[in-house]
C-alpha cells in the first residue's frame, strides 16, 4: 500500500520554456492530484521570465504550495541544488525530486517513488528509467569518464558503485541529503553534476533503487543547435569531465587523452575544426 502521507519538495529548473512548451509542467499539472502536500519549486533560469502572470497563477491553482524563483544571469546548477539543499523547509518534506523543463513523466511516477520509499527506508536514492530516442540514457553504468548505456531496462536495488544517472527524476531522501550530503561542487557549472553526486553517493551508499517507471527526456547536446552553442555545451562537458577526474595523476592522464579523441570525434561529428582547439581559449 502506497503511503500517501511521504510528500516532495519538486525542483523544476527552467530555461526559456513556458507553461505549455515545458514537457515537465505540462506532465506534473496531469499528475497534481498526486501532488497534494507536495510543494513546486519552479527556478526560473532565463534571462527573461518564462511564466506570465496567469501561467503562474494556473500552477499556483493546481498545487498546494508553488514558489517561483527568478535568477536572470543564469545561475549555475550547481550553485541551485546548493541554495536548495540549505533550505531549512527541507525538513518538512520526504524527498527531493529534481527535474529539467523537457521530461515526461509517467502516469505512475509518484505512486511508485512513494510505494518504493516506504518499503526501502534505508535507501536514499530512487531512480527512474530516463529513455531519450528509444534508448535507455539513464542510469547507466560508469568507469572512470566513459558511460555505457544499459541495453535492457532493469529495476529494483542497484549496486552504487560504477554507476551513473541523470539530475532529471532523481527522488533523494530528504534525511540524507540534509545528515551526510556535503553538496555540489561549483565548480561545475551545468554538466557533471549528475555525476559527481553519483559519484559522492556511491562512497556513502551501497544501493539505490530503480523504480518501475520511466521518464521520455531530451538531451540537449544530440539536438540541432547553432555551432556557437554545440561548442559551449562541448566545451563545458570537457571541463566539467577534467575535475571529475582529477583524483590523481594518473587519472588526469588518462582522461586528457580521453578528451583529445573525444575532441576529435565531435570535430568529424560536426564537420568543423574548431572542436579541436576552441576549448583551449
Amino acid at each position: 500500500m502506497v503511503d500517501t502521507k511521504i510528500n516532495f519538495l519538486l525542483l523544476v529548473v527552467l530555461y526559456n520554456k513556458s507553461l505549455q512548451t515545458s514537457e515537465t509542467l505540462g506532465s506534473l499539472l496531469t499528475l497534481r492530484d498526486q501532488l497534494k502536500g507536495s510543494k513546486l519549486l519552479l527556478w526560473d533560469n532565463s534571462p527573461a521570465s518564462s511564466l506570465t502572470k496567469h501561467e503562474l497563477e494556473v500552477l499556483q491553482s493546481s498545487f498546494t504550495e508553488v514558489e517561483y524563483v527568478c535568477t536572470p544571469e543564469n545561475l549555475a546548477l550547481s550553485a541551485i541544488y546548493n541554495q536548495v539543499l540549505q533550505r531549512q523547509e527541507m525538513a518538512k518534506y520526504e524527498g527531493l525530486v529534481l527535474l529539467d523543463h523537457d521530461s515526461l513523466l509517467a502516469d505512475n511516477f509518484f505512486t511508485e517513488a512513494r510505494s518504493s520509499m516506504a518499503q526501502h527506508p534505508d535507501i536514499n536514492l530512487f531512480l527512474p528509467i530516463v529513455e531519450s530516442n528509444n534508448e535507455i540514457v539513464s542510469p547507466a553504468d560508469l568507469y572512470l569518464f566513459k558511460g555505457v548505456r544499459w541495453k535492457q531496462k532493469q529495476t529494483g536495488l542497484t549496486k552504487a558503485k560504477h554507476r551513473a544517472a541523470i539530475n532529471s527524476g532523481m527522488v533523494i531522501r530528504a534525511s540524507y541529503l540534509q545528515n551526510e550530503y556535503k553538496g555540489y561542487d561549483e565548480r561545475l557549472k551545468f554538466y557533471g553534476t549528475d555525476t559527481y553526486f553519483m559519484n559522492c553517493y556511491a562512497t556513502q551508499n551501497t544501493y539505490f533503487y530503480v523504480l518501475n517507471t520511466s521518464i521520455l527526456h531530451q538531451l540537449n547536446y544530440f539536438e540541432k543547435e547553432e555551432l556557437d552553442v554545440k561548442l559551449r555545451r562541448f566545451r563545458e562537458i570537457r571541463r566539467s569531465t577534467a575535475i571529475l577526474n582529477e583524483q590523481s595523476i594518473w587519472t588526469k592522464a588518462l582522461t586528457e587523452v580521453y578528451l583529445l579523441a573525444f575532441s576529435a570525434l565531435q570535430a568529424v561529428r560536426f564537420k568543423s575544426t574548431r572542436f579541436l582547439y576552441d576549448h583551449k581559449r
